[in-house]
């Protein structure tokens, strides 16, 4: 489901770019229902040059009742403990959990910079979502994710749901629904481009 919204991603970014003459070029880390290291997902789109990372995700909880969509951003501190438990499962992915290292490496001034940016990214984003799925946001967090980290762009990770959740993960495997989800982060995207191009 992660992978058909980034599809749906990239199409209506790509008709943004083509209707209204901004030139935004979308690439996926993948095209298959392939496993992708997280790492490795950083490292494309560093090699790529990419102005922007966005990272698709879907959620999971032993507290059946949770439900919700999430935009994170990078920080060596969680913004409370459910935060830090999400990065600690998300992170145990391959090759390796991110390093101590991250504190030291966020103290960089360029690091810094992009970790503004993405708290900027993330609250464009959350309020692109809050105006398409308006019932259950559950707002901007920070946490150390490995897929957020080492990127030299501004970048954020979206839990889109919780499949642990039976209706709204009956809601996840609805096409329509995927769709505007897909359309509140192309939103948040598009603010956040036009925001820059300014």
């Amino acid at each position: 489901m992660c992978l058909k919204v980034s599809k749906f991603i990239r199409r209506e970014v790509e008709k943004f770019s083509k209707t209204q003459g901004y030139a935004i070029e979308v690439k996926l880390s993948r095209d298959g229902d392939e496993f992708i290291s997280l790492r490795d997902r950083v490292k494309m789109a560093n090699t790529w040059g990419a102005d922007l990372f966005v990272s698709v995700h879907a959620n999971s909880s032993p507290a059946l009742k949770a439900k919700g969509f999430e935009v994170y951003f990078l920080s060596p501190e969680a913004t409370d403990e459910q935060a830090s438990q999400l990065a600690r499962l998300e992170n145990q992915a391959p090759p390796t959990p991110i390093s101590a290292q991250v504190i030291s490496i966020l103290s960089d001034a360029t690091t810094q910079y992009h970790v503004a940016e993405s708290s900027h990214l993330a609250e464009s984003m959350f309020s692109a979502v809050s105006r398409h799925i308006s019932s259950n946001g559950r707002g901007v967090r920070q946490a150390p994710f490995t897929v957020l980290h080492g990127t030299n762009m501004p970048a954020v990770l979206v839990e889109i749901g919780y499949i642990t959740n039976f209706e709204e993960a009956k809601n996840l495997m609805k096409d329509t629904y995927l769709k505007r989800i897909a359309g509140a982060i192309s939103a948040g995207i598009i603010d956040f481009a036009v925001q820059k191009r300014r």
